[in-house]
């Protein structure tokens, strides 16, 4: 694939990824999830049910789209430093079946919602499972920057501010 086709592909992938990501990861939680209290935190997930089953399946095709992305963006640096670009896509490929896994911890939420105790276990779990996952998200940044700086397709400000962006998350 030419770098031009490849670069269209991330245009289009890119804002798709990010409104999956952001409904499935950040929006659904802070909507449905109420920190300390599982009655109303049950009570949410029951009434929007199907919101809930909406934000899994995104969460799942974030992190489809993501794998595409990292595969686009290796064959865009692999020219650049074939050793960062391979590392890239190795965290890429390492985090999302995490990632893809701990949804599991969401669809054992749906089952759990009158039983407290698990319906906590479960939520704790999914909890857990993102900010492993979130370790590889951070990861991937650090070859990604690199990359971005070196290839001189970009600001050279940018790879900074993506590995910066990797040790925030």
């Amino acid at each position: 694939m030419s770098l031009r086709k490849t670069l269209t592909s991330l245009r289009i992938l890119y804002p798709i990824w990010m409104l999956t990501g952001m409904f499935g990861i950040m929006y659904i939680p802070s909507k449905l999830l109420v920190a300390n209290d599982l009655t109303l935190t049950a009570q949410n997930i029951l009434a929007n049910e199907l919101v809930f089953r909406a934000g899994i399946a995104a969460s799942l095709l974030t992190q489809l789209i993501y794998i595409c992305a990292a595969v686009l963006l290796y064959h865009f640096f692999k020219h650049i430093h074939k050793t960062q670009a391979t590392l890239m896509l190795i965290f890429t490929l390492v985090g999302v079946p995490i990632a893809m896994l701990n949804e599991l911890n969401y669809l054992a939420v749906l089952k759990t919602l009158n039983n407290p105790e698990l319906l906590e276990l479960f939520l704790y779990l999914h909890k857990m499972g993102v900010v492993i996952a979130a370790i590889f998200w951070g990861l991937w940044l650090f070859p990604l920057g690199y990359l971005v700086y070196k290839s001189g397709y970009f600001p050279k400000v940018l790879g900074p501010i993506v590995i910066i962006g990797a040790s925030v998350i």
